[in-house]
C-alpha cells in the first residue's frame, strides 16, 4: 500500500546540506521503506522528547517520522492527514 508523504518545512534544508549523494540516498529510503513500505513496522520506535516517533537510517542519516494508522498515514507535528518527516541530518 502507498502511503503519502509530507514534509516538515525544515527538510528542504537539510536536504540541501546533505548534497546531491546522500538526499538521493535518503529519497530512496523514503521512498521504498516508507511510502511504499510497512513504516508502521519498521524503524525503530524512539523515547524520550521523541516518544511516538520512529526512526529509519540512510547510511549515517536518521530519518525521524511519526505514523498514523487509521488515517495510513505519518505525522511528525500530529496532523493525522499525511505522513511528515520532521528532520534528517546526521546524528550529532
Amino acid at each position: 500500500m502507498t502511503w503519502t508523504v509530507r514534509y516538515h518545512p525544515e527538510v528542504a534544508d537539510d536536504m540541501r546540506l546533505l548534497g546531491s549523494a546522500e538526499a538521493a540516498r535518503v529519497m530512496g529510503v523514503i521512498e521504498g521503506r516508507i511510502r511504499l513500505g510497512e513504516p508502521d513496522k519498521l524503524g525503530k520506535p524512539l523515547t524520550g522528547d521523541l516518544a511516538g516517533c520512529r526512526r529509519m537510517r540512510a547510511g549515517a542519516i536518521r530519518i525521524v517520522y511519526r505514523v498514523h494508522p487509521r488515517s495510513r498515514s505519518l505525522d511528525s507535528g500530529g496532523r493525522p492527514a499525511a505522513r511528515e518527516l520532521n528532520s534528517i541530518g546526521e546524528r550529532v
